[in-house]
């Protein structure tokens, strides 16, 4: 899924709410992660696809347990998953739309 889409956005929302809720601060919790200040803010701004890892550490870090924790970690590995059509045009196939 491409950076800056509706999904990604709702995923960025939730992470930065967590974070706050944990009561950390961007660079508190991006030492903790070992992720640059740059990347995590990126990835609360739905600038960046976050890999099922980074999310899977800023949950521990975030506290955040059960099916919560499986919701976010199942939302991150559904968008970091290419579409068809990246698929196709990754192959060198293009699609032809009848007219």
């Amino acid at each position: 899924m491409k950076a800056g889409s509706a999904q990604l956005r709702l995923l960025a929302a939730e992470l930065k709410h967590m974070r706050d809720k944990a009561g950390l601060n961007v660079r508190d919790a991006a030492k903790l992660a070992g992720l640059s200040r740059a990347s995590l803010n990126r990835m609360e701004l739905g600038h960046r696809v976050v890999a099922p890892e980074d999310m899977a550490t800023l949950l521990v870090i975030y506290g955040v347990e059960g099916a919560e924790r499986n919701h976010m970690l199942n939302l991150a590995r559904q968008l970091g998953q290419p579409h068809w059509w990246e698929i196709l045009s990754s192959h060198g196939r293009t699609m032809v739309v009848p007219r």
